[in-house]
This record gives structure tokens, sequence and C-alpha cells, in this order.
């Protein structure tokens, strides 16, 4: 039985989220493990809540061994200093993603959010619920919002493989004419 094993994450400077979620062909998906990352107080130097973010991620990663890493991508709001903080969080983890040699996809937020919930402005509380019909379960209580929020970036990047195939299984409806794109998706792509 072939299985694609997902880390997603939600990168932090104070707490990073991350989850591990399985897919199997003809199967819900299934989350294996998740947790928050606490990587320090506010007055704990960056470099020191960074390296901690290595540490706990290589124990992650060298624990469950997984394919692919799905990571949020940079969101650029209002405040430079936040957005900074987490591009630096996301340059650790992309730098682990490299060392074990995993397939890398960032997805937007609003990605997550559309993909999930159908809503690209789809609150956390509406997401977390379409996460749980998403994995056929009711019984996964996160202990954050980092937590909850890395098993849904997981779980974006299964569903933007499912559809990508049901897209490419489809047989063109255009009177033989090749599709220009071959009906597959690239990684990361947004659906409108």
């Amino acid at each position: 039985m072939d299985r694609l094993r997902v880390l997603g994450i939600d990168p932090g400077t104070l707490k990073s989220g991350w989850a591990v979620v399985d897919a199997f062909p003809n199967a819900l998906p299934k989350r294996i493990d998740s947790d928050c990352l606490v990587l320090g107080k506010s007055n704990t130097p960056i470099a020191v809540r960074l390296h901690q973010l290595h540490i706990n991620l290589r124990e992650v990663i060298a624990k469950y061994r997984p394919d692919v890493l799905a990571i949020e991508s940079a969101f650029f709001g209002d405040n430079a200093q936040s957005a900074l903080r987490i591009g630096e969080a996301r340059g650790v983890v992309l730098m682990m993603a490299a060392e074990f040699d995993m397939v890398v996809d960032e997805i937007p937020p609003a990605t997550v959010k559309r993909r999930i919930a159908g809503n690209g402005r789809a609150t956390k509380e509406q997401v977390y619920l379409m996460t749980l019909q998403h994995l056929g379960c009711s019984e996964f209580k996160p202990s954050s919002e980092d937590e909850s929020d890395a098993v849904a970036i997981a779980l974006c990047y299964l569903l933007s493989l499912a559809t990508a195939k049901a897209t490419s299984n489809n047989s063109p409806k255009n009177n033989g004419k090749k599709p220009g794109s071959g009906g597959k998706l690239p990684l990361g792509s947004t659906f409108q």
C-alpha cells in the first residue's frame, strides 16, 4: 500500500505548529500526530528561539520521516517586524526540508482556507470544523491555533493532489483537442 506522508508547518518564532498527515489511495487522509512547538518567550533572544525550532523540528522529521513539507507561505500584512520574524522561522524550516531532501510546497493562507473551507476568508473555527470533516474524525482537539493551522496546511497539500489527479483523469470535452496544461495543476496553485 502506497503512503504519502506530509508534514504541515505553521511557522512562527514564539510558537510553530506542526502536523503529520498520511494519505493512502482510496482512503481519507489520517492525522498521525501534531503539536505546537513553544520556542521561548518574547524576551528570549531570536537566535535562541530559531535554534530551538531547528532542534525540535529535526526531532519531528527524524521520528516521522515525511515525504513532503507543506508550509504556509509568507504573508505581508501591516506589521513588517512580524513578517520579518516569520520569514526567519520559515528559513529554518525550509533549510530543514533541504537537509532531509523533502519536497516543499509553499501555500498562501487564503489558499489553505479556500481548499479546506471553500472560502478564502473563512474563520479559523470554520477551517477547523472543515478539517475535521476532511479527516473524517471528531476527536482531534488541537492544543493551539498553530497546531490546528498546521493540520489544515498538510491537508490542503493533499487536497491539491486529489484535485489535480481528478482533473487530469477527466476526458477532454473539447472535440479531441489537447488542453494546454494537460489538466494538471502545478503544486501550490490557487483555485479562483
